[in-house]
């Protein structure tokens, strides 16, 4: 078991639960993705919250976050590490020429 602090809610549970339910913060290099299909950052970060579980954004009343930052050309994440395997999957595919445009 382990706890963790939820606002002013001490919330003890079993590692794995805290684990896939934290939300850790990762950035992500697109320069490449974005000179490639000449597009800009947002329209990258629209996709990315449309395509990738769309009900865990903020946007959509969610808890994860995505913003662009367009002098570094990089996108801030701010999720679960299970969809960042999704988001990196997604980053995958639009570099391979299989994501949407």
């Amino acid at each position: 078991m382990t706890w963790y602090e939820r606002g002013p809610v001490l919330v003890v549970s079993s590692e794995e639960t805290v684990s896939e339910r934290e939300l850790r913060t990762r950035v992500y290099p697109v320069g490449d993705i974005i000179a490639q299909r000449r597009i800009e950052p947002d329209v990258l970060t629209d996709a990315i919250q449309k395509e990738v579980a769309p009900q865990s954004w903020e946007v959509n009343c969610g808890t994860g976050a995505m913003d662009s930052f367009a002098p570094a050309q990089a996108l801030v994440c701010l999720q679960t590490l299970a969809l960042h395997e999704e988001v990196e999957g997604f980053l995958a595919a639009t570099r391979a020429g299989k994501g949407r445009r």
